[in-house]
């Protein structure tokens, strides 16, 4: 190992400091630029940490401490104070290319952008609350609150985690209602709409008492009431795509997600898997022209053709109760299927809003 001198510690040290005060600089003005232009300045406190703080925290960004890697980057467990927090930092570089679209994204646009939307949401109950951020890293890493019992994809898909408990019908109705709730918040609660596009089982998580909390608000858009507004690239992934992908996006878009999210949660299968079953195809199909709208036409007919008990797994459906209750609930699941068939509608015009999608919900759990 080298002789590290004095000199050498010093301009290393130096440099290090500097890098951080470009960083906090940089991402600041961008930030207090996306929180006045978003929300006029008004929004909920947060904390702004310092990168000692978070390595402290997360025992220097420790492997072990890692707990879930996504698009956004590696979400470690961290304590901070005694609480116990996930610290989410962005693996990726600050710019590169989506060799699929060959478009340039910069991970800065995409934290700061999650940062500003999550503090002006983060008074909603069915929201990750946002704690705080650092900025002296090249990307902001942010801090959220700790929601224990994982995912909802995990727990909708049991096999992904093996000390998952599938959850009972009941809590997949609260669960979408409480959802549904919350993105009709995003739609009508604000001057100008906010819409997600991201809404997909892997981006809502549950605290300890399964109430669910909607997250990652890095590719979301404020656009005003009524407003279309075109886009280069979409937000969603395969399977959570309008069929009006990469052209247009307004509130019709978190509708048809939301569909999805619906489909997924009545019957433990994504689209990818739905598809594959109603056509007996790969999931191959193009994401340009008809492919999304044949995807929902087969979805549709294989929906319709087969019964509960053969679409449905039977670990999480009607595995309690006298026949009344599940007679019961295979009402509600037809209704729940009917409404997210609806939210598939083509043209978009045709989907319902998320506040009708909210009503009808409370009205299917009531019933």
């Amino acid at each position: 190992m080298p002789y590290l001198c004095p000199s050498f510690i010093s301009r290393y040290l130096e440099t290090t400091e500097k890098k951080r005060k470009r960083s906090f600089l940089r991402n600041g003005s961008l930030l207090l630029k996306e929180l006045i232009a978003s929300s006029d300045g008004k929004y909920n406190p947060f904390r702004i940490y310092s990168e000692e703080e978070l390595k402290k925290a997360t025992n220097n960004y420790d492997p072990s401490c890692v707990f879930d890697i996504n698009t956004i980057g590696k979400w470690y467990k961290g304590t901070i104070e005694g609480r116990v927090v996930p610290v989410c930092k962005s693996s990726w570089l600050p710019v590169h290319v989506n060799h699929r679209t060959g478009m340039v994204n910069t991970l800065w646009n995409e934290a700061v952008t999650d940062v500003s939307i999550s503090a002006m949401l983060s008074g909603h109950k069915n929201v990750l609350k946002l704690l705080g951020c650092c900025l002296e890293t090249t990307v902001p890493t942010i801090v959220y609150e700790y929601a224990g019992n994982g995912t909802l994809y995990d727990r909708i898909h049991t096999t992904a985690r093996s000390d998952s408990q599938p959850l009972p019908w009941k809590s997949r109705l609260e669960i979408v209602g409480e959802i549904a709730h919350a993105i009709a918040y995003l739609h009508t609660a604000f001057a100008k709409p906010i819409i997600h596009r991201k809404i997909r089982p892997s981006n809502i998580l549950l605290d300890q008492n399964d109430v669910p909390k909607l997250s990652d608000f890095s590719s979301s858009m404020i656009i005003s009431e009524g407003e279309t507004v075109k886009v280069d690239r979409y937000g969603g992934n395969e399977g959570y795509m309008s069929a009006d992908i990469g052209a247009e996006v307004n509130e019709k878009v978190d509708v048809r997600n939301f569909g999805s999210l619906l489909l997924e949660l009545l019957t433990g299968k994504d689209s990818r898997e739905l598809h594959e079953l109603a056509t007996g195809k790969d999931y191959s199909f193009s994401f340009c022209g008809d492919g999304l709208h044949c995807l929902a036409h087969h979805t549709e007919d294989y929906l319709s053709c087969y019964s509960i008990e053969y679409i449905v797994d039977s670990t999480f459906f009607l595995t309690e109760g006298g026949a009344a209750e599940q007679q019961q609930q295979l009402r509600q699941w037809e209704a729940v299927k009917e409404l997210a068939l609806k939210c598939w509608a083509n043209p978009k015009e045709e989907r319902p809003t998320m506040v009708e999608v909210t009503k009808q919900l409370r009205q299917i759990e009531l019933s």
